[in-house]
């Protein structure tokens, strides 16, 4: 079974980097307040770089944050459309995927169909009634 949420207007993306002392600088992409994906990267030009790359991200668009010197924020982009799915996995659990020009954004299991869409509702605010059967 495959559902998609039926929405005109997804969320825009935001991408924050963030430096770590012992770590390195981890780029972290959001769909509202909510963190889908993060890299860790050697130096901040290259996760510059991976965000303009992977993500179109415009390097000029990087801003230092007055409140906290060891990060920056790019300004909201609303990219290629994005696509939320919930798909039937193995032992019966249910997928839930975001996809972007065919590339996995975030992907999460849930135990069961109600539990992925209450998911959804929660950190996405995809409603309940967006989601439609397509196989």
């Amino acid at each position: 079974m495959k559902l998609i949420a039926d929405i005109k207007n997804p969320q825009s993306l935001r991408f924050i980097i963030q430096h770590d002392s012992r770590a390195g600088y981890y780029l972290y992409m959001f769909m509202g307040d909510f963190c889908i994906r993060d890299h860790l990267q050697d130096t901040f030009a290259i996760a510059v770089n991976q965000a303009s790359r992977d993500y179109n991200v415009p390097p000029e668009t990087w801003k230092q944050t007055d409140s906290e010197p060891t990060k920056w924020n790019s300004e909201p982009i609303r990219q290629e459309p994005i696509i939320y799915s919930i798909e039937s996995a193995p032992q019966d659990t249910f997928s839930i995927l975001i996809y972007q020009n065919d590339r996995i954004l975030y992907n999460r299991e849930q135990k069961n169909l109600d539990k992925a869409k209450s998911f959804m509702l929660e950190k996405f605010h995809i409603p309940l009634t967006a989601w439609k059967q397509i196989e």
